[in-house]
């Protein structure tokens, strides 16, 4: 079984409810990493709270994959 790892530092996204239906789910983000807290779950700081996620709702966040923003580089 291969698993996800994260150091700290990493930027992830996180599968997380919408805001108007809880049963439906979205990657938002991205977070930054804070601490590893036991093989598969993690701290990060999501809007000033830290909270701890499986690695199962977690993948590596990379800069081109998200819409464009209004950057240049976008």
């Amino acid at each position: 079984m291969t698993g996800r790892k994260f150091c700290v530092g990493d930027k992830v996204l996180i599968l997380l409810p919408t805001e108007l239906k809880k049963l439906f789910m979205q990657w938002k983000g991205p977070f930054d990493i804070m601490a590893t807290v036991g093989a598969y779950e993690y701290r990060i700081n999501v809007n000033g709270k830290e909270k701890i996620f499986h690695a199962n709702l977690l993948k590596t966040y990379i800069k081109g994959d998200t819409t464009s923003n209004g950057d240049a580089n976008g």
